[in-house]
């Protein structure tokens, strides 16, 4: 990992970004929480502010903005998804889903190997 990345957390409890940011934020790793759709929070702000990785909290796979930006700036993101449907096998090589309920050892373990 590289310091200076940084994760957007898209829904979600509270707990998530806080639990991120006691283990990543001092490795140098911001953290940001963002309550809303997934496609309007990738695509905010300017290119320097876009996340390096985005852990998007949804209740189905079925739901188009957590499987997919619709730009090609956008495209190569690396997302964590968690939801609470059973989960197929990536789609996408920098794609990871986690089951609800999940670990959060688990969730670090995939940031980490995406941010790689």
């Amino acid at each position: 990992m590289v310091s200076g990345q940084r994760v957007l957390v898209v829904n979600g409890q509270s707990e998530t970004e806080e639990v991120l940011k006691a283990i990543l934020e001092p490795r140098g790793i911001q953290i940001d929480r963002l309550q809303g759709e997934y496609n309007h929070a990738v695509h905010a702000g300017s290119a320097n502010d876009s996340p390096h990785l985005v852990v998007v909290h949804e209740k189905s796979i079925d739901a188009p903005v957590a499987t997919h930006s619709n730009t090609a700036k956008h495209q190569n993101i690396p997302r964590v998804i968690i939801g609470s449907a059973v989960m197929p096998p990536a789609l996408e090589r920098n794609q990871h889903y986690l089951q609800h309920p999940f670990q959060y050892s688990e969730l670090i373990q995939a940031i980490e190997q995406l941010l790689k």
